[in-house]
């Protein structure tokens, strides 16, 4: 046992260095694509299916009477043009010796923060539009759960191949080659 006793000094809070003084950069700029990309697909295939049931199920004369909708309809899918990059502008990574965090949210704002000694895992993921548009996903894990505890989204694979390689190192996990960096 150690003979030095534990000490819990009190810390004021003008002290501390808040979160807001980090230098978040941003991600991918093909990130906002990837946002957009499912937004229009999605509202395209709502306003065909909704347009092709008036239609049939009513004839050409009430479908007529519908035409107000397609402007709605494109509203709708122009909003995405509106939306999507200020989704992707909030988002960003801020990395720092000890630690990385990951900044989201335009209405409820989140910034998720990992020391590098608790980080158990990294893996990268790409889906098919991922890797259309050249981007990746960085997954961090720590300990305590099977869920994925950081995941930094629109990330250039050489990007993201570099973070996965520094937190790593940082982190003292092996990596692909077996050799642990300390």
């Amino acid at each position: 046992m150690s003979s030095t006793p534990f000490e819990n000094s009190t810390m004021p809070e003008a002290s501390l260095n808040p979160c807001s003084d980090l230098l978040f950069e941003k991600l991918d700029p093909g990130y906002k694509t990837s946002l957009l990309i499912p937004w229009v697909f999605i509202c395209g295939i709502a306003g065909l299916t909704s347009s092709t049931a008036v239609f049939f199920a009513s004839g050409i004369i009430i479908f007529l009477d519908y035409l107000w909708a397609f402007p709605a309809f494109v509203a709708f899918i122009a909003t995405g043009f509106i939306v999507t990059p200020v989704i992707a502008g909030a988002r960003g990574v801020a990395l720092r010796e000890h630690d990385i965090h990951f900044r989201s949210g335009v209405i409820w704002q989140k910034v998720i923060s990992l020391p590098f000694n608790r980080i158990q895992h990294v893996e990268m993921e790409s889906g098919p539009l991922e890797r259309m548009l050249k981007l990746t996903t960085l997954k961090i894990y720590t300990a305590g759960g099977g869920s994925t505890d950081m995941s930094i989204p629109g990330l250039s694979f050489g990007r993201a191949s570099k973070l996965r390689s520094y937190i790593l190192q940082k982190a003292g996990i092996a990596d692909s080659t077996g050799a642990v960096d300390d």
